[in-house]
């Protein structure tokens, strides 16, 4: 269950071990992340219908801690928990738990979502952090825009509405 929350909302292990039942709104499909390492770092992010129906659908069947929360694991064990599941899978590489961060921040930004956006929706403390980090992946997504841009105009062009 917590990797599926590390993995819809980008956020860090501490960020998601915390969470509360109040913490989702099911109806909205958010997750209120009550904070990391910044000053902003309280923020509500958005998710799937089908993420938001998948986790209420597992949600109760979790105890409730005695602080209300239900995720709270130890750092260690769910790590080794991951990198059990990703040896069972095959998957060779880096098996750092932090990835599914990196995995969600590099997805949203090949899907064309802003970095001013990301970089809120992951709370890194100003933008020049995702901007350093993940400026390859923008480049990207800068020429995929430019090309978007092109066949928009040739639309016009070949339509004559303007």
């Amino acid at each position: 269950m917590i990797f599926i929350h590390l993995t819809v909302t980008g956020a860090r292990f501490g960020e998601v071990s915390n969470l509360r039942y109040e913490d989702f709104d099911f109806e909205n499909e958010t997750i209120f992340i009550r904070g990391g390492k910044t000053v902003n770092a309280k923020r509500t992010v958005e998710i799937s219908h089908a993420d938001s129906q998948h986790i209420q659908s597992q949600i109760e069947r979790l105890r409730i801690n005695l602080n209300g929360t239900f995720l709270k694991r130890s750092n260690t064990a769910v790590k080794s928990h991951f990198r059990y599941a990703l040896d069972k899978a095959g998957i060779k590489g880096h098996k750092i738990l932090h990835s599914l961060r990196h995995t969600h921040i590099t997805y949203l930004i090949d899907k064309g979502v802003d970095d001013e956006h990301v970089s809120k929706r992951v709370d890194h403390a100003n933008i020049n952090i995702t901007r350093e980090f993940y400026g390859h992946r923008f480049n990207s997504s800068k020429e995929s825009s430019e090309s978007i841009v092109k066949d928009i105009l040739n639309s016009i062009e070949n339509n004559d509405t303007l």
